[in-house]
């Protein structure tokens, strides 16, 4: 079982579409991964959310995973409407990103995914694949002050503490509209989304 908690902010006006995405995974217990995810777009939309990830399910790569789940949550409605550009701070996520849309069926290694339907990352794959000439997937170096990364960033992180911590779901919603708006609203911002 995954949650998801989506919502908008306050947007610079004309900038163009961008989507930053980020995961974060604990170390692992011996049966399960708790992970997070999180996105923030410049038309001022955000999302958030955990899934435990079991770790003969996960595979090795499960902050990857994590941030592809990101990937598809931000992007699921607007790809097959047109063009969204994605930053991911996981040069391994823009790897599998631009591979699937090449025609690359690889997955994380030894991820499997849900048992019960479709793996959220083979979903993924398939739309990437379904619509190769919509996405425009580039790296950002994460922990670099790059607004929309950082955002992100803390977007997953509180994610995960969603799941661990047990958090009620009007203080994630709170935490979250604050932390988007503060990046958007930030004086960096113009500069970042000019670039």
């Amino acid at each position: 079982m995954s949650r998801i908690l989506t919502g908008t902010v306050r947007a610079p006006a004309n900038t163009r579409l961008l989507v930053a995405t980020d995961g974060s995974a604990d170390g692992g217990r011996r049966r399960e991964y708790r992970t997070g995810f999180g996105w923030l777009a410049t038309d001022g939309t955000w999302g958030v959310g955990w899934c435990p990830q079991p770790a003969q399910l996960a595979g090795r790569d499960v902050a990857v995973v994590a941030e592809l789940r990101a990937v598809y949550h931000a992007v699921a409605e607007r790809l097959p409407t047109g063009p969204v550009t994605v930053l991911v701070d996981s040069r391994s996520a823009l790897d599998y990103l631009t591979g699937w849309a090449g025609g690359d069926r690889r997955m994380p290694r030894g991820y499997l995914g849900s048992q019960k339907h479709t793996p959220m990352v083979t979903r993924l794959a398939e739309l990437v694949a379904a619509h190769p000439g919509h996405l425009d997937a580039r790296w950002v170096r994460g922990h670099s002050g790059h607004l929309l990364n950082e955002c992100a960033d803390s977007l997953a992180r509180l994610g995960r503490r969603w799941l661990v911590e047990r958090l009620l779901v009007d203080e994630v919603r709170r935490r979250a509209d604050f932390l988007a708006a503060g990046f958007l609203a930030d004086r960096r911002a113009g500069e970042v989304l000019a670039a």
